[in-house]
């Protein structure tokens, strides 16, 4: 009995390939060498032929080879560069999963595994999701050469220290500085912004940056300070501000906004109406004078007699002052004043006109005693102001006068009898409109 072989339904010939031979002639027994993984499947048949008849038998079942071997080298697909909070899919794929067929496996930065053909990453996290990612596919024969994959997770800003809503800070603190901070990968530039978005203006704010390494992280910190030192330039420069970080990682970031007030000392006081001086005539009424300053914190106002503090008469921006009598004459102060040193003034001179009334008319030696051919002086003193115009009248057609005086003093020598008689003072003050007279009677010896 000899056997003849099929593959695949095509004769083995008696002269077979290297791959095929038998060992005897009655080729009962086929040896196959150098099996490769294409004989999978590869169908082999034995058919049995008597030696001296045409008979054969019928085929034998078929022996299909199953060629076990180790799946081929991996490749991966995927996003390289992601952002903390998203997710991402990293697909791994081979030209060969073996035989057995493989299995696909992940190894994470972690160390963890994970199987299935596509890696699902939700809400990304730099410490624990940014690595090294490696994938394969293994079955019972081996593990194929695997795939490794580099995945970088970047982080937007995250603000670290913010900014206080409210601060306070007066004009003349030199040390002022307030500070932002913000934890990003990579690391974020930082700059100061006003509300509308505008810079700051560099006149007044420096800021200088400084970043710390923490993990995988960045944290840069900003320090906002006066860039110069003229503490006047920085009244009124306050306002509603914010610090932005941006590092390229989708939008800028922005702090808290903070409200800075820049707090100083009075300054720019005034008076209106703004004239440095105030004519009335005793009775009047004084026009509203009112006060006004530039002041953070705002102001309390006070007015004061002669000097800045002098008596105080008013407890408020306005002064009133009603039936004016001569004894407020003078200078009135207006201070400003606040929490922060030193305080504001300005001022304004009431002048209030007033008489005349005549005081005194007199002779010297007084009447009584005035002798013949003797000399006597006559004095008319007056109370008035402005100076009042003051006429001594008297016989014999006297007359003298004087302007804009309180006093007029006159002598008569070698007085006679014929001096004797009625003699009349008239003083009158242009201002005011009065005019008052006395007189006396001189009799001479």
């Amino acid at each position: 009995m000899t056997y003849k072989w099929t593959l695949d339904d095509q004769d083995i010939s008696e002269s077979p390939p290297a791959r095929h031979s038998f060992e005897d002639n009655e080729r009962k027994v086929l040896k196959i060498s150098d099996i490769v993984r294409g004989d999978s499947t590869s169908s082999y048949e034995c058919i049995g032929h008597e030696d001296g008849s045409r008979l054969e038998s019928d085929a034998s079942d078929p022996y299909v080879l199953d060629v076990r071997y180790a799946p081929g080298a991996a490749s991966l697909q995927g996003d390289s560069t992601a952002v903390a909070g998203d997710d991402v899919t990293l697909m791994c794929s081979t030209d060969d999963r073996g035989n057995p067929e493989g299995t696909y496996k992940w190894k994470k930065p972690n160390g963890d595994t994970q199987t299935g053909k596509n890696l699902n990453i939700e809400n990304l996290n730099v410490d624990g999701d940014e690595g090294n990612y490696e994938c394969y596919v293994e079955n019972d024969v081996a593990q194929g050469t695997s795939a490794t994959h580099t995945l970088t997770v970047n982080s937007v800003p995250g603000v670290e220290r913010d900014l206080d809503s409210e601060k306070s800070v007066v004009n003349t603190d030199d040390s002022f500085s307030v500070s932002c901070a913000f934890r990003a990968k990579p690391a974020a530039s930082v700059v100061w912004k006003r509300k509308d978005d505008s810079a700051l203006p560099s006149h007044i704010f420096s800021f200088s940056s400084t970043s710390e390494t923490d993990g995988k992280f960045t944290i840069a910190t900003s320090t906002l300070t006066w860039s110069g030192t003229d503490a006047d330039a920085r009244r009124g420069q306050g306002g509603k501000m914010f610090c932005e970080a941006d590092n390229g990682i989708r939008d800028p970031v922005k702090s808290n906004t903070m409200d800075l007030t820049i707090q100083y000392a009075p300054y720019g006081l005034s008076i209106m109406p703004g004239s440095s001086s105030v004519e009335l005539n005793e009775g009047d009424d004084l026009p509203d004078r009112v006060c006004s300053a530039n002041c953070e914190p705002s102001c309390s106002f006070t007015w004061h007699f002669n000097s800045e503090d002098g008596d105080g008469v008013e407890n408020s921006d306005t002064l009133s002052m009603q039936n004016i009598q001569r004894g407020k004459h003078g200078s009135y102060f207006c201070k400003a004043s606040n929490e922060i040193h030193p305080s504001a003034h300005n001022n304004f001179d009431l002048i209030v006109n007033y008489g005349p009334e005549i005081q005194e008319f007199k002779t010297t030696p007084q009447d009584g005693s005035i002798i013949e051919s003797n000399s006597t002086t006559f004095s008319c003193a007056v109370d008035t102001r402005p100076g009042a115009s003051i006429r001594l009248t008297g016989p014999h057609g006297l007359s003298e006068s004087v302007e804009d005086e309180t006093e007029l003093q006159h002598t008569i020598h070698d007085i006679g009898c014929i001096h004797s008689g009625t003699y009349t003072c008239t003083s009158n003050n242009k201002e005011t409109g009065i005019e008052v007279d006395k007189t006396m009677n001189i009799q001479v010896k």
